[in-house]
């Protein structure tokens, strides 16, 4: 079984693409970033505050 864990860079990246998102679609409404893994994935200080949600396998069946 192997987890997912969010590294700085990975947590930067999601934050660029975020930022773009609302550029490009000039949306004033919250953006929610959903991690959909395997087996889910640690928590740690890069993924506190960035991630909102997360859907793993057995949430699915």
């Amino acid at each position: 079984m192997i987890i997912f864990l969010l590294y700085k860079k990975e947590a930067e990246d999601i934050r660029k693409k975020r930022t773009l998102f609302r550029q490009f679609s000039k949306t004033k409404k919250q953006i929610f970033v959903v991690l959909i893994t395997t087996y889910g994935s640690l928590e740690s200080k890069h993924r506190l505050g960035l991630i909102d949600n997360e859907v793993r396998m057995e949430d699915l069946f």
